[in-house]
């Protein structure tokens, strides 16, 4: 996926992850986590440059259902896990702009 279009897919995320039900967010989140899961440096520093989507991911650890919070946790596993690349850059972002 180009980085045009990977900016585009995850705009189109963002904006329905703003706006879903329980079923359809641990949807959308379980795509990021495929997206992410590929070992693919530039997907995930691609997600970590989208600011508001980090965070709505992140709110999600506190939703009420369990599959949305587990969703939402592979995501910050896939692109925390410290056998990737760039995974120790990629947390201190995080920290940076105050995920974590």
């Amino acid at each position: 996926m180009t980085n045009s279009r990977l900016k585009a897919f995850f705009q189109m995320l963002e904006a329905r992850m703003a706006h879903s039900n329980a079923r359809s967010l641990s949807q959308l989140l379980y795509v990021v986590c495929n997206i992410t899961a590929g070992g693919s440096v530039a997907r995930k520093d691609g997600l970590l440059q989208r600011e508001k989507l980090v965070m709505l991911i992140l709110s999600h650890l506190r939703h009420p259902f369990a599959r949305v919070k587990v969703a939402a946790l592979w995501c910050v596993i896939n692109i925390t896990a410290p056998e990737s690349e760039g995974a120790k850059r990629r947390q201190a972002e995080l920290v940076k702009i105050g995920a974590v």
